[in-house]
């Protein structure tokens, strides 16, 4: 391109100085010692400019023999930043596809030529990690903390990924907490430190991080109630008896109005209530928590709540109806409440509508001891039989269902008080001639 402006310039200056020295074509002496020579002024700038282009031509080409060689090198380095790239795309290609030996291969492949390689490093880390092996994991971690020294915190953050990853939650937990003295209010890290103390059910240390979670937003609203319902559960399961510890309903008291609005926390108190026997309060719980946030497991604990009113919560909870017809636990819930009531034909109704609709074991054997206080004991012995079978097929053991089992029937003997006892030997008796078979095959089957 640039040699056919030289040339079209040429032409156009030739042409012009024609034109010029069409009158008066003039004269150019050269003079060497005592020779000189004449000639026209034309030719002799058409000579004066062809041994200029010469010249140029021959430095041009003198200066291109010297700079091959660096050119060679720039290319030759093109050609390998070009095929360092494409093998990182390729290699991050085939994490995604899951190919983690071949990923790790390609990431590590060109180095040297790379211009990402901390991310390469900690993408062959994840690739290490994912095959367990933890001893390369963390050489292509230290090497990625080498080369860019200037982002360890980003380094530190995957390390700690992988290492809850892997279930090293004690070496994350110490990671983590030398990260947070260094940068307490970033979100990530208080976000890693929560995953890691839930998992370790580390309820203390979650307890102590919620005000930072909750000021510096670190966690959606929902997951932050979430997290303090599991605290405040553990707490519940953790508390001494002995009359020290604040009342349940004080707790709830003491609540902000957003936490009592939550159908979890609700559900947490109230059931807890009804553990304790204070069942009147547990149901103004869930009454009020309801109507502002519908929960399925708030509906299901409405059928453990009592009043004396009973006509009342029947009327009430009949409104869920319209709305979730196909909910067992509101089937469920009737069944508990009509059956409370006298009500039996309606009890009897909505305990086998919450059956067909996969309400489970405890409605297997509520409805047993439905059939066995009207004497039938052939259809009791059934539906406890079904209740346990099902239990089984749920994956529950014959023990955890005996627990629920007592549980279930303390709960009913508020209203049916007398009959829990014969309940309870009956199921003992389905346990041992029915549930040892069954769970010896769920046993082998396993195995």
């Amino acid at each position: 391109m640039k040699m056919l402006i030289v040339i079209i310039l040429a032409l156009a200056g030739a042409a012009t100085i024609g034109l010029v020295s069409l009158d008066d074509p003039g004269l150019m002496v050269i003079s060497y010692g005592q020779n000189s020579w004449e000639l026209p002024l034309v030719l002799g700038l058409l000579v004066i400019i062809a041994a200029f282009a010469i010249l140029y031509l021959i430095f041009n080409f003198l200066f291109g023999i010297f700079r091959a060689p660096k050119k060679a090198r720039e290319w030759n380095k093109s050609r390998q930043n070009k095929s360092a790239q494409n093998d990182t795309l390729r290699g991050y290609a085939r994490l995604i596809e899951g190919n983690w030996e071949q990923g790790e291969k390609d990431l590590v492949k060109r180095l040297d030529h790379c211009k990402t390689p901390m991310l390469n490093f900690l993408g062959a880390a994840y690739a290490a990690q994912q095959q367990q092996n933890y001893t390369k994991r963390d050489e292509y971690l230290a090497k990625a903390e080498q080369i860019d020294p200037a982002n360890r915190m980003a380094i530190d953050i995957t390390r700690a990924r992988m290492l809850t990853q892997a279930g090293d939650y004690a070496q994350a937990k110490t990671l983590l907490g030398e990260m947070h003295q260094h940068a307490p209010g970033n979100k990530t890290i208080l976000r890693l430190m929560t995953d890691v103390f839930q998992k370790t059910e580390d309820w203390a240390g979650a307890k102590a991080l919620l005000p930072k979670l909750s000021r510096t937003k670190a966690l959606p609203e929902d997951k932050l109630i979430a997290l303090d319902v599991s605290i405040r559960e553990a707490n519940f399961n953790d508390a001494v008896p002995d009359g020290a510890n604040i009342s349940t309903l004080k707790q709830y008291k003491k609540l902000a109005i957003k936490q009592k609005k939550n159908s979890r926390m609700a559900a947490l108190y109230a059931g807890r209530m009804i553990k304790e026997g204070q069942l009147a309060t547990a149901e103004g719980i869930v009454r009020k928590a309801i109507k502002k946030d519908w929960s399925s497991e708030l509906a299901k604990l409405y059928g453990q709540t009592r009043v004396q009113n009973l006509r009342n919560q029947i009327s009430f909870a009949t409104t869920w109806l319209q709305d979730h017809e196909d909910d067992a636990n509101v089937h469920l819930t009737l069944a508990r409440l009509n059956f409370a009531h006298d009500q039996t034909d309606k009890a009897r109704q909505y305990y086998n509508s919450a059956i067909e609709l996969g309400a489970g074991d405890e409605a297997f054997y509520e409805l047993g001891k439905f059939y066995e206080m009207e004497g039938n004991e052939k259809m009791a012995l059934s539906y406890y039989k079904k209740g346990i079978e099902d239990s089984i097929s749920d994956g529950k053991s014959a023990l955890a269902l005996s627990q629920q089992t007592t549980d279930s029937a303390s709960t009913e003997s508020i209203v049916t008080p007398g009959s829990s006892d014969r309940a309870l030997s009956i199921v003992e008796k389905v346990e041992v001639e029915e549930v040892l078979p069954e769970a010896a095959k769920v046993i082998e089957h396993k195995a």
